[in-house]
């Protein structure tokens, strides 16, 4: 089932969701964060952004095909994914890459998302941020 909220009105590159951890809170409300390109247009960078989507299973399932998921940015602006680091060719995955450890946790009033982002060519520094 597709949870993320990327518009299908972007080009379908842009569409794709990646890194995604999910969690289940308490009361059972479950989400699933992930990074991606719906803010991307055919420039140099390659903007991408960092994005929860939430469904409280009430009253229906969140497996769903009638769920609602909500997503909200947790992103204040894009960032450039072609700044963070590279890996080289002979290795795989190839590409940029900032890190596999992305984490969301269920906290006592909502969830804490944990992930990466460019903050210098090359480099990547670790944010969180409380998703209510």
């Amino acid at each position: 089932m597709k949870v993320n909220r990327t518009p299908t009105s972007v080009p379908a590159p842009n569409q794709q969701a990646f890194t995604v951890p999910p969690a289940v809170g308490r009361d059972g409300t479950v989400a699933v964060a992930h990074s991606d390109f719906r803010h991307n247009d055919e420039g140099t960078p390659l903007l991408t952004d960092r994005w929860p989507a939430r469904c409280r299973p009430k009253p229906v399932d969140c497996g769903s095909g009638t769920a609602t998921w909500r997503g909200t940015r947790l992103t204040p602006t894009s960032f450039d994914m072609r700044k963070a680091p590279r890996i080289p060719d002979e290795a795989s995955p190839r590409g940029y890459f900032l890190g596999e450890q992305m984490g969301l946790a269920a906290t006592g009033c909502g969830f804490t998302a944990v992930w990466a982002k460019p903050d210098a060519p090359g480099r990547a520094a670790v944010y969180a941020s409380v998703v209510r």
